[in-house]
């Protein structure tokens, strides 16, 4: 019975704790892509009003 709960746990709490390690790297690095894109949008709108006389 105890050998039980034991492989239960490791099969609940392990991928749980994993996923929630992967959610939270996963945004924050969508976050910094994000943040890139969005300089990145803005830098060409900036660029293209530069241009246009």
């Amino acid at each position: 019975m105890g050998m039980s709960s034991v492989v239960i746990l490791v099969y609940v709490v392990v991928p749980l704790v994993l996923a929630y390690l992967l959610y939270f790297v996963l945004r924050k690095a969508i976050a910094h892509g994000i943040r890139d894109a969005q300089r990145a949008a803005a830098r060409e709108a900036l660029a293209s009003r530069v241009d246009v006389p």
